[in-house]
């Protein structure tokens, strides 16, 4: 078990994440299900588009808030 705050390090490493907001687990499973851009928006506050997918991987990624494009 590791805990990580870093999202993109988290799914980088794990093959199974749970996402706990407000003391309850909000969210558990495989990263490419658990890290949608449905559960950035309502436990991370992030705006659409952040969540993306790598092509070579298929894990999912979060763009740092500096570098979105349309």
């Amino acid at each position: 078990m590791l805990v990580l705050h870093d999202l993109n390090w988290a799914v980088a490493c794990a093959d199974r994440i749970v996402v706990v907001h407000q003391g309850t687990i909000h969210a558990q499973g495989p990263p490419q299900d658990v890290l949608t851009g449905t559960l950035a928006r309502t436990v991370f506050g992030l705006e659409e588009g952040r969540v993306r997918t790598h092509e070579r991987t298929g894990k999912p990624y979060i763009l740092p808030h500096d570098i979105i494009f349309s």
